[in-house]
């Protein structure tokens, strides 16, 4: 642990700043070193759903960057520099949009109308000044309670290849006049795989079933992500997920047949049902 005492210490606030690590504090106990006294019998009653997948990527994902490269290709895939090098990753924000518009056509399909509100209680409600969401007030909106972890794309195709397309014109169906440019998607080799990660705060039955139903949809590549989703890219396909829900821990694995083992599997179509009949009624 480091402790800087920044209140009326310029010296602190810039060791902070500067994320200074000379002076850690160590021990084996988190508490005794925040000087917070033990409590006997502690126990956590916070109620989280945790979904930790790992996906195999078919045929390639893109997900538009900026790239001051003149070199470069026009759409580049987004990376990050992480262990001395950039590598490609699928960011938090482009997951938690697709699940998000997901998650609402899944509600508007099978529940009642206005039943939007059982996604955006999850993922959060945005500005009802935007086209296409709720008109609740300014005051009511929430921050999402679904956390999305960035992840970074594993063993992907090195060195990047870079693609060559033209623009279509609708009108002739020919390729457009000054339409060529090209794009250097993430391809995916047999062993490629993305690990998703995800962490609903303060989970309520129905709420885990609607993340089962988004679950199901990115396993079987039916929910893609990135753009150019029209050409095959950003499609997933399910290998395993661990999901925790309390003492309850499953474990999916399986191509075309799915082996659920942990604790109970009932458990899993209760969500689903909660999930049907919360929206329904």
């Amino acid at each position: 642990m480091h402790r800087y005492a920044v209140r009326g210490n310029p010296k602190q606030l810039v060791a902070w700043l500067m994320r200074d690590r000379a002076h850690p504090e160590t021990g084996k106990d988190i508490a005794a070193l925040l000087h917070i006294a033990p409590q006997a019998n502690a126990i956590d009653r916070r109620t989280r759903f945790s979904m930790c997948a790992t996906f195999a990527l078919q045929g390639s994902l893109l997900i538009r960057s900026g790239n001051g490269d003149v070199n470069a290709a026009d759409v580049v895939h987004l990376r990050s520099y992480r262990e001395h090098q950039d590598r490609p990753i699928l960011s938090g924000t482009s997951l938690a949009g697709a699940l998000r518009a997901r998650a609402l056509r899944i509600v508007n399909t099978i529940g009642r109308q206005g039943a939007w509100d059982t996604a955006e209680l999850v993922f959060g409600r945005r500005d009802p000044d935007k086209k296409g969401q709720s008109h609740e007030p300014k005051s009511s909106l929430t921050a999402s309670r679904l956390i999305v972890h960035e992840t970074v794309i594993r063993n992907s195709v090195e060195p990047v290849l870079v693609q060559s397309r033209v623009k279509i014109d609708r009108f002739t169906s020919g390729a457009y006049a000054t339409g060529l440019f090209s794009v250097q998607p993430e391809f995916a080799k047999p062993d490629t795989v993305i690990d998703i990660q995800l962490e609903l705060r303060n989970a309520k039955a129905h709420e885990i079933g609607l993340l089962l139903l988004l679950l199901k949809d990115l396993w079987t590549g039916d929910l893609p992500l990135g753009g150019e989703s029209s050409v095959g890219r950003g499609r997933l396909k399910g290998k395993c997920a661990t999901l925790t829900f309390g003492k309850d821990e499953w474990i999916i694995s399986g191509d075309d047949t799915l082996v659920i083992e942990g604790s109970e599997k009932q458990k899993l179509e209760d969500f689903v049902s909660a999930f049907t009949k919360e929206v329904q009624q």
